[in-house]
């Protein structure tokens, strides 16, 4: 049997997410929108004063964006700005072509990233196919195409604001400790020492626990321990094994020594699990 194992330290809930309007846009120096009674195409998104959201993802060239009291945004490729639709006042292109995706949408709770924010963000080898999927679904009868649109813009959208996040906060150890916890999923038996840890990352022990606490805020062996014993947990759900059998198998020294580290992180013991 093959079984692999992806946790969330703390799981992050995804707002619902109501796609309404995309536009597909590739402007010359004449695309020059300004909020009023307007539409078609040079309407960009037909304005309205709701509580709509707007993301503006920028595939090439430059365009401007002018926002209620007075504020300016230069808009430049391999960006994505979000604000909301009865903000803007107007927007234009600002070199001789503007290529952008204008997304109208509605959320659920409060918006999980920055609003009124140029991020800059690299483009991906899915956009193109992913945009092209949720364009095609969005106009589709059936309510399941449509949510399918909604679903696919939010997960695009969560992926450009991860990539954003990866980059605002790269720090020089950074893809190393992410790639030791990648790693840390592959290695849950028998255990990886911290030893072993810092040896992957070719630093000195002493100085990856310093590296590993300041982008976790946890010690690797407390956070290695926590994994294998969230996965030990799963085993039990599933009923697949007792609980010597996950010892064992998660490389614990006995089924005591498990049991009291199992009490220890989740206040009961394994056995109550089943």
């Amino acid at each position: 049997m093959i079984q692999d194992f992806s946790r969330a330290s703390i799981p992050e809930a995804s707002c619902g997410l109501a796609l309404r309007i995309i536009w597909d846009v590739d402007a010359d120096r004449s695309y020059d929108v300004r909020k009023g009674p307007v539409s078609g195409a040079s309407a960009g998104a037909g304005l309205r004063s709701d509580k709509s959201l707007v993301a503006i993802r920028t595939k090439g060239g430059r365009g401007r964006v002018y926002l209620e009291r007075g504020g300016v945004l230069e808009i430049p490729a391999r960006t994505l700005f979000i604000t909301g639709l009865g903000r803007i006042r107007r927007y234009h292109t600002a070199e001789d072509r503007w290529r952008f995706w204008w997304f109208e949408f509605a959320l659920g709770g409060v918006a999980p990233f920055p609003l009124d924010r140029v991020m800059d963000i690299p483009d991906s080898d899915r956009d193109e196919a992913d945009m092209s999927e949720m364009f095609m679904d969005l106009r589709r009868e059936p309510p399941l195409y449509r949510g399918a649109a909604s679903a696919l813009f939010a997960a695009a959208l969560y992926r450009w604001l991860a990539a954003w996040e990866g980059k605002r906060r790269t720090t020089p150890h950074r893809e190393s400790i992410l790639r030791v916890i990648d790693e840390m999923h592959g290695r849950l038996s028998p255990p990886w020492t911290v030893h072993e840890m810092a040896a992957f990352t070719h630093l000195s022990e002493r100085r990856f626990r310093q590296v590993f606490f300041g982008e976790t805020g946890r010690k690797p062996k407390q956070f290695y321990d926590e994994l294998r014993l969230s996965m030990a947990g799963e085993f039990l759900r599933q009923g697949l094994y007792s609980v010597g059998e996950v010892a064992a198998r998660l490389g614990f020294s006995s089924p005591f020594h498990f049991s009291k580290a199992f009490k220890r992180q989740f206040g009961h013991s394994p056995s109550k699990v089943r």
